[in-house]
């Protein structure tokens, strides 16, 4: 068996250094559960497996918002705790960069190339430049483009540059794009709006939108990732938390719907409540729905005082034996 195609000189920091001790009988059983690892994959044999398996979840919703097909690795590049994985769908390609923390792979940023009357122009998207004009090119992506758009890691761009598969050896047909027109989207200074809702700031690469928060009064809505003890420490269950202002005046807030797309792999296995203090009464647990790594709570009417402080968490619970 040869292993040289995915090992690396480093080890990964933020794994367990005691899978040294078992190496060898990890080595024996091998060949009875490891995923496939192709020719041009390259890195720690389980960071590839785990991109290669996170990668389509994370990036199935814009492949399909585009109409660019479902995604389909192609290769996963990992060194030390970052990774780049070019994938396709069968009218489309793209490149993700991830990073490993809180002990699960977070999306740092993706590129989609988008097809339009016989040409095609890549896209980049990421917590800096969500949509970005700036990180838009008509060429296939280069290293320099990676680490701009999309915040890559250098040294992992370095070993995608070595190892990784060339995005112009993949030939895909062209079809039109039904989606939005971004060039022309970049020259009209066109803003980018989802779904008729209102984008929440944060700086941790969630995609949250809540219908209209400003029509029932609430100001300076954001959000912000939980940090590490609160999200993987002992006992720790958070994901997220978002954070709102009230007005001068008493807030009567009517139903809504606020979505979170999360930039790791959420668990099918539990499910995800939302509760909010500073309201009148009340307010959670909201159980969400849960669909295409999108988490979408149905928030009731609720009243709150005038400048009122609404601090809302996103929580996940392991469902209960019956």
């Amino acid at each position: 068996m040869d292993l040289d195609v995915v090992t690396t000189r480093g080890p990964m920091r933020s794994y367990d250094m005691g899978l040294v001790r078992v190496a060898l009988v990890a080595l024996v059983l091998l060949p009875a559960f490891a995923a496939p690892i192709r020719a041009d994959d390259y890195g720690p044999r389980r960071g590839v497996r785990e991109v290669r398996a996170a990668v389509p979840a994370l990036v199935h919703r814009t492949m399909r918002e585009l109409f660019l097909g479902s995604p389909i690795v192609d290769d996963a590049i990992v060194g030390s705790d970052n990774a780049i994985v070019d994938f396709h769908g069968d009218r489309g390609r793209g490149i993700a960069a991830l990073t490993y923390k809180n002990a699960t792979w977070w999306l740092v940023g993706s590129v989609f190339e988008q097809q339009r009357a016989g040409w095609s122009w890549w896209t980049g998207d990421s917590p800096a430049a969500p949509w970005s004009c700036r990180t838009t090119t008509k060429t296939a992506p280069t290293a320099a483009y990676l680490r701009d758009a999309l915040g890559a890691d250098a040294a992992t761009v370095a070993l995608w540059t070595a190892h990784g598969r060339d995005p112009r050896d993949v030939v895909l047909p062209f079809s039109p794009i039904r989606g939005s027109d971004m060039p022309q989207a970049c020259a009209t200074g066109a803003i980018y709006i989802v779904n008729g809702h209102t984008s929440v700031a944060n700086d941790a690469g969630y995609r949250v939108s809540w219908t209209s928060p400003e029509a029932f009064g609430l100001a300076n809505v954001h959000g912000r990732a939980p940090d590490d003890a609160e999200m993987s420490g002992p006992g720790a269950n958070s994901i997220f938390y978002i954070y709102a202002n009230g007005g001068p005046v008493a807030l009567s807030a009517p139903k809504s719907t606020l979505s979170i797309w999360c930039p790791f792999v959420l668990d099918t296995g539990v499910h995800y409540i939302i509760e909010f203090s500073g309201a009148d009464g009340r307010l959670g647990p909201i159980r969400a729905t849960l669909n295409d790594n999108t988490l979408t709570f149905e928030i009731p009417a609720f009243t709150a005082p005038a400048k009122a402080d609404l601090r809302g968490e996103v929580d996940y619970l392991p469902y209960r034996k019956r």
